[in-house]
């Protein structure tokens, strides 16, 4: 495992640096000290289906010193999607680099501080 890479991808299964559970990949990655990289991958646990969109849950999630990126470019689904579910928080969120779409359904709070 790549100690400062991270995947989260909700429609597979769990090993070594890839998570289906974003509390899971949360305690993973606030162990792991200096700049790190949040890969999301959407890719469908069946092919020929539609991604699983990533999303991410109501909640403080501390981003210190982590670039989010998206998985992709692949055929017929250009770019990653990640949901932020509203009431999700980002504290420190160091950037959000390429191939990656955000969707963001906050409706309160703004979701980066």
């Amino acid at each position: 495992m790549n100690g400062n890479l991270f995947v989260f991808r909700p429609g597979g299964p769990p090993g070594g640096n890839v998570f289906n559970n974003w509390q899971l990949l949360i305690n993973a990655m606030s162990g792991v000290e200096g700049r790190k990289m949040l890969e999301f991958d959407d890719t469908p646990p069946t092919p020929g289906t539609p991604p699983t969109p990533c999303q991410i849950p109501a909640g403080n999630w501390p981003m210190k010193d982590v670039m989010w990126a998206g998985y992709g470019p692949r055929q017929g689904w250009p770019r990653t999607i990640v949901l932020i579910l509203s009431g999700a928080e980002f504290t420190d969120l160091r950037m959000i680099g390429g191939q990656i779409t955000i969707v963001n359904q906050a409706t309160g709070t703004a979701p980066s501080r």
